[in-house]
Formats: C-alpha cells, sequence, structure tokens
C-alpha cells in the first residue's frame, strides 16, 4: 500500500514538474514578446532621431536654395524685360529702313563731339551689359531642378517619419491595451477574493490612470467596520490577507495544476484563517492545493493530512485522512 501511494506521489510530482516546465516556457515566450515589442519601439525611435537629423542639413540647403532664387527673380525678370525692350527697338528700326528704302535713306552729318558723346553712351550700355551674368537662366533652371529634388526627398523622409511615429503610437497603444485589460482582470478577481476573506472591500488603484507606465498601483484596503486606507497602513495580519487575495487573483490569469501555500496564514486572525480555508476547499475541487499551516480551521478543511515532528533527533513523518482522525476520535 505504501509503495502504491509512493508511485503515485512520484507519478504526481512528475506531472507537475513537467507542468511547471511548460508554464515556463510561456512566461518566457510572453517576456521574449515583450522584449521585442520594446526593442522595436527603441529602433523606432532612434530611426526618427536619424530623420530628423538628416532633414535638418537638408532643409538648411533648400532655404538657401529658395533665398537664392528669391534673389535672382529679379535679375531674371530684368533680363526678360531687357530682352522685349531691345527687340521692340530691332522692329521698329527694321521697320524704319523698309519704309524709307537704302535709296531714300540719309546720314546726318555728326560732329566730333556728337560721336565722342555717343561712342562714351554706347560704351557704358556695353559695360553694363557684360556686367548681366549670361549664365543666369541656366543656373536659374539648375537651382529650381535642385530644389525639386531636394522638395521630393524631404517629402519622403516627412512620409517616413509618420509611418514610424503612426507605427510607435500603434506599439504604446497596444502595450496600454493589453496593460489596461489584465490590470481589470486582476482588480475584478482581487475585489471577488478580498470580500469572500474579510466580508469587506478591497479594490486596486492606479496611481496615474492617465499614464499608467509613469506610476505605481495602489491597494485600497476596507475592513469591516474601517474606513477605506492604504495597505501601507494595514496592520500584519491585514496585509496578509490582502496579499493572499492579491495572489489569488494573479493566479487567474494563468491558472496551474497545484499550488502550494506555505503558512500564508500564519498572521492572520483565526475568522480569515477559517475563510481561507474554505476557500482552498472549493480550489480544491478543480486543482490541487497543498497547504502548510499550525491551525487546527485550516488543516481541519484538509482531504489528506501529513504531520511532521521530531524524535530521537530525527525527523518523523505521519500521514492519515482526516476521516479516520475524526472516526477515532
Amino acid at each position: 500500500m505504501a509503495d502504491g501511494e509512493r508511485g503515485e506521489a512520484e507519478r504526481l510530482i512528475r506531472e507537475h514538474s513537467t507542468a511547471l516546465r511548460m508554464l515556463e516556457l510561456e512566461l518566457g515566450e510572453l517576456a521574449y514578446g515583450l522584449a521585442t515589442l520594446f526593442e522595436e519601439g527603441k529602433n523606432a525611435r532612434e530611426r526618427i532621431e536619424g530623420i530628423e537629423s538628416g532633414l535638418k542639413p537638408l532643409s538648411e540647403k533648400l532655404t538657401s536654395i529658395e533665398e537664392e532664387v528669391r534673389r535672382r527673380e529679379p535679375l531674371k525678370s530684368s533680363l526678360q524685360i531687357r530682352r522685349a525692350q531691345l527687340e521692340v527697338q530691332l522692329k521698329n528700326l527694321r521697320e524704319r529702313l523698309s519704309s524709307l528704302g537704302e535709296a531714300g535713306l540719309e546720314w546726318p552729318q555728326l560732329d566730333d563731339d556728337v560721336l565722342d558723346e555717343l561712342s562714351r553712351e554706347l560704351e557704358g550700355e556695353l559695360r553694363e551689359l557684360e556686367m548681366i551674368n549670361q549664365l543666369a537662366p541656366a543656373q536659374y533652371e539648375e537651382l529650381i531642378g535642385n530644389y525639386k529634388i531636394r522638395s521630393a526627398r524631404i517629402a519622403e523622409l516627412e512620409a517616413e517619419r509618420r509611418e514610424i511615429l503612426k507605427f510607435m503610437e500603434w506599439i504604446e497603444g497596444e502595450k496600454r491595451r493589453i496593460f489596461m485589460e489584465t490590470f481589470d482582470k486582476v482588480a475584478e478577481a482581487f475585489e471577488e477574493y478580498f470580500n469572500r476573506l474579510t466580508g469587506g472591500r478591497g479594490w486596486l488603484r492606479l496611481e496615474n490612470p492617465e499614464n499608467p507606465f509613469d506610476g505605481g498601483i495602489e491597494m485600497i484596503l476596507a475592513f469591516p467596520g474601517k474606513q477605506p486606507r492604504s495597505s501601507r497602513a494595514a496592520s500584519g495580519g491585514e496585509k496578509s490577507v490582502a496579499a493572499v487575495a492579491l495572489l489569488l487573483a494573479l493566479q487567474g490569469l494563468t491558472p496551474a495544476d497545484f499550488y502550494v501555500f506555505d503558512e500564508v496564514d500564519a498572521h492572520m486572525d483565526l475568522e480569515y484563517s477559517r475563510r481561507l480555508a474554505e476557500l482552498f476547499e472549493e480550489m480544491a475541487e478543480q486543482t490541487q492545493i497543498i497547504v502548510i499551516s499550525l491551525k487546527d480551521v485550516v488543516v481541519g478543511k484538509a482531504d489528506q493530512v501529513i504531520g511532521v515532528y521530531s524524535a530521537g533527533g530525527a525527523s518523523r513523518v505521519v500521514k492519515t485522512r482526516l476521516e479516520e482522525v475524526i472516526r477515532n476520535d
């Protein structure tokens, strides 16, 4: 009989060990996924910083090109006006020559002073024309081309920057959504377990609801006959009850095949210990519960009792079912 029970215990240990390894793998995958998500957000931020640093010299160059275009625009306009004026004058001269005819053309007699003055005026106009940059139209077109190319590149970088920002916003939104869904589940379960254990009311509160990642989580406890207060101001026994309620609420996210509680009732009042034992009894219908306790109200709810005591300098173990103890009494 002892060998059979030993074999059954070893089998359960193997099954539980396998379940624990599976849970550890799942936790590892979740941790890896979260780390990857944070790394993607970090890379996106670095990429945005790189784009912004690349945009700065391009923007400065674009501003310089725009200023150069604005500076040369009047010159281009004056050249176009001067060209139009010369074309009109040339047209008028050709029309006059055509109407007068070559034979009827009489050349006026000009003295040397008039010729010298006319020569100086013509030389002055010639010098002014030489000062005009004949390559200005071509340079203007080149500047316009560079302006268009750089404008298109800046537009591409801005579009890429907007996409990265959009992706980062999505990451932040997903992170917040998952956190809030988990928080709401745990908070609801905590309130239920706390009420079961104490008959009072307890709840979880975000320190910064607008941005939960910039603050912590506060536990508010309202025991029967007492005003609500933070868990920081609770007694040792009250903190123990609240901690157990929170632990049970968290385990609801990823239920396990069995649980081990080591003297969690040590600092609890007798009534809280009794309520905890009743809760463990209900949970035992769905999963295995192993509890180490020194209180009769807890041991009294166990299906199997294992006692450990010291005798002759060695630890002794005695195992029995509660029904047998009651029957023998």
